[in-house]
């Protein structure tokens, strides 16, 4: 079927080049029957539920699906777009699964994919950006600090120098319980000792640069740190799960570029306009600007870009200041003193 209605395409495409007459709807709709399904989204629903997003409307069976390890039976049931998995066991919570399947279209195209999800947390905690720096030096490496707002378990919670879909690097967390008022501080550009101990327990078992006894310390393996002058911070409740919190900075303006909107990058552009969409971060005018956005231009190794000591949350960049030098608080409260040229 798929080889007839390629043949099609090629007989209508020779007709466009004797002929006036537009043609374009008809290769859009004959180009999108010939394409195969592609994934958009994954989502974990509930502990034994989790849901495909695909680009077109698909069909499966139940035994198209594997889980490893192993959740017990697999019953699917196809929407329009969308294919939910419905399973016997229940996850454990921030577990790696890996889940094999194969979707088909009206047409007949098939998609046979395989990726990994993290188990269903039913208790993820509130958790904010509360403190970063982002001209990190040798002695005092680019640091990402997260406030805890309430109690849970961080399983499958993922930190991303990002914005979930184009990164820098990232961190999934283990299962491990959290109480309000607690702090996590990511070092993002660690030296790989042996003595950087990502602190599921205890709070003064690492021993890496600048690890705090204040607050459980994690280290983003292979981290080069964060993006100076231009860049956002994320995190989420699980990889594709919902947006917990985000920050965005730029040194840039409106003018410093027409093509990507001042940003510098169309990666920059989709950052800002991915973090928006989802309202982690407000703006004023009637599209997300570099003037939205925290000015870091001041910061230095020592001078952190902070919340307030109430660790205020209005997803703008007025609940930001730059601290005087030597004023970072990582893994404790903020400082409200603020950085004078």
């Amino acid at each position: 079927m798929c080889r007839i209605v390629f043949y099609i395409a090629i007989f209508i495409y020779s007709l466009f080049l004797y002929s006036c007459a537009p043609i374009d709807s008809k290769t859009t709709e004959i180009d999108h029957n010939i394409a195969s399904p592609k994934i958009i989204g994954l989502k974990i629903v509930e502990s034994n539920k989790i849901e495909f997003i695909f680009s077109k409307e698909v069909s499966a069976s139940s035994s198209s699906f594997e889980i490893i390890p192993y959740l017990g039976g697999i019953y699917c049931e196809a929407n329009e777009r969308s294919i939910v998995i419905n399973l016997s066991e229940e996850q454990s919570p921030g577990e790696e699964y890996f889940i094999k399947g194969r979707v088909k279209d009206k047409y007949g195209n098939s998609l046979s994919f395989s990726t990994k999800f993290f188990g269903f947390n039913p208790r993820v905690p509130g958790i904010l950006i509360n403190e970063f720096t982002t001209n990190g030096s040798t002695a005092h490496p680019d640091m990402v600090e997260l406030f805890i707002t309430t109690e849970g378990n961080m399983a499958g919670v993922v930190y991303y120098a990002g914005c979930g879909c184009i990164n820098d690097h990232e961190m999934i967390f283990p299962p491990f319980e959290v109480v309000a008022g607690e702090y996590i501080v990511i070092h993002t550009r660690p030296q790989g000792i042996p003595e950087e101990i990502n602190e599921t327990g205890a709070k003064d078992v690492s021993k890496g640069i600048d690890a705090t006894p204040y607050a459980r310390d994690f280290w983003v393996k292979g981290g080069t740190g964060l993006s100076g002058n231009n860049g956002a911070l994320t995190i989420f409740s699980s990889p594709g799960g919902d947006l917990l919190d985000a920050v965005l900075y730029s040194t840039r303006t409106s003018s410093s570029d027409e093509r990507y909107r001042g940003f510098g990058s169309i990666n920059m552009v989709h950052k800002a306009d991915c973090i928006a969409e989802k309202n982690g971060w407000f703006f004023e005018g009637e599209q997300i600007s570099p003037e939205d956005c925290i000015n870091p231009s001041q910061s230095t190794a020592t001078r952190s870009i902070c919340r307030n000591s109430n660790s205020d949350d209005t997803n703008t960049k007025n609940d930001w200041h730059i601290v005087p030098t030597s004023g970072y608080t990582f893994g404790r409260v903020n400082n409200d003193a603020v950085y004078n040229p």
